[in-house]
């Protein structure tokens, strides 16, 4: 509706609870510009589907919502108006309620997520407001500025004006820990190779940002304790990053240290987002026995640790072993697990391109396996029946020939 005629400003309202539910509330003031003016009606497109429980009201109860143009890509929403307010500068409100996404707790910290609705771009001004109870602890992580801060006994209240809005969705971490950076330098004389790691435990959660020299991995013994290990031997190696720990603990680090630098940070630093990737290494050749070894590689590209993930390997006409792993206990920051499997084909393969879907956590892939994986198979089978051929040919011959060979003796016998 903005144009000429009106003004329109949407206020985000986003109040969570301390079971992790939230409500959500839009509120519309529409402001008249001309002396003669009244909005009698609004209407805006549904470009997602609309929450079930989704109300419109006023100061003066209940409004209509009637859906239009449901046969079209992009439906509208017609909200009529009760009540006109008529005159330059006179304004009419009203508002949508719903309830909003469901934040959960993991690993002592609130990680709560804003949508900033599509239909915010057809306003003149956009504005919002996240309300969270003081028992999720302080405010350790926002993707944007906040422009007034405020608290009540039982709430923190962040505003967002215009300008803070405009890099879209909000995303905000609260929690009853202190965030502690390091840097750890660590003086290596040993020929195992393996540095050990501050690593996750009950009381803190690792994020490392960076590590010097090049490492060639970072692993996890059976006691979540990482270690770092170098293809090459080397003198010294220092670790960067930073901790979310409980209130009265302090940053366990195991092993012996150089030296350490640890500070108390005021917020969550940007760190590298843990995701998975897979990678295939295909066997040289693939026949009905297992002659060729292969094996996945799971990474771990982020900083934070990837905990229980499940892996699962299928193929509709090749055999794979292991063909599950229900979970792979952890993969710790920037480390990557390798998984042995097996892959052989039937007797009689098909020429047409095999294919194998591996799945490992939220990440799928899916390989092709062209026909020359299967050539020494192709040739033994030739090989093979060539050799059952000649030699059922020699069969046949010799047994020809033993039978011409009684013929010929019969009829020599018959003819004296």
């Amino acid at each position: 509706m903005a144009n000429n005629d009106f003004k329109v400003d949407l206020n985000l309202s986003y109040t969570f609870a301390e079971d992790g539910s939230s409500q959500v509330i839009h509120k519309y003031t529409i402001t008249n510009l001309g002396s003669s003016l009244a909005a009698n009606t609004y209407e805006f497109d549904v470009l997602n589907s609309l929450p079930e429980d989704i109300q419109a009201y006023d100061q003066y109860g209940k409004l209509e919502m009637i859906l239009l143009n449901t046969t079209q890509s992009t439906p509208k929403v017609l909200i009529p108006f009760s009540h006109l307010s008529v005159g330059k500068g006179k304004t009419n409100d009203f508002y949508l309620s719903y309830t909003g996404s469901t934040s959960s707790r993991v690993d002592g910290l609130w990680k709560v997520s804003i949508p900033i609705p599509a239909t915010s771009q057809t306003v003149d001004h956009l504005s919002a407001q996240l309300i969270i109870p003081n028992t999720w602890g302080k405010l350790l992580s926002l993707n944007t500025q906040f422009a007034t801060s405020s608290a009540t006994s039982k709430s923190q209240i962040y505003k967002f004006d215009q300008d803070q809005l405009k890099t879209g969705n909000i995303y905000a971490v609260f929690g009853l820990k202190k965030v502690v950076g390091f840097e750890i330098q660590y003086n290596h004389n040993s020929s195992e190779d393996v540095i050990y790691l501050p690593s996750d435990n009950l009381h803190q959660n690792i994020f490392i940002q960076n590590i010097t020299p090049q490492f060639d991995n970072i692993l996890s013994d059976q006691n979540n304790v990482w270690f770092i290990t170098f293809k090459n031997k080397i003198q010294s190696a220092t670790v960067n990053g930073f901790a979310l720990i409980d209130d009265g603990y302090s940053l366990s680090i195991p092993g012996k240290t150089n030296s350490s630098r640890i500070s108390d940070l005021d917020s969550i630093p940007s760190s590298a987002k843990s995701e998975i990737l897979i990678s295939f290494n295909k066997p040289w050749q693939i026949t009905p026995f297992n002659l060729f070894p292969s094996s996945i590689q799971i990474f771990n590209t982020g900083s934070q640790a990837i905990y229980h993930t499940p892996l699962t390997i299928k193929s509709s006409d090749l055999i794979v072993n292991p063909n599950s792993i229900p979970n792979i206990p952890v993969i710790p920051p920037f480390g990557r697990i390798t998984v042995p499997i097996s892959l052989t084909s039937s007797y009689y393969p098909s020429q047409q391109t095999h294919h194998i879907n591996i799945s490992a956590g939220n990440r799928n892939i899916t390989y092709n396996l062209e026909s020359k994986y299967f050539i020494i198979w192709y040739v033994f089978l030739v090989f093979f029946i060539t050799i059952i051929i000649i030699s059922i040919g020699k069969i046949t011959h010799h047994t020809w020939g033993i039978y011409f060979q009684k013929q010929k003796a019969k009829s020599s016998t018959l003819r004296r």
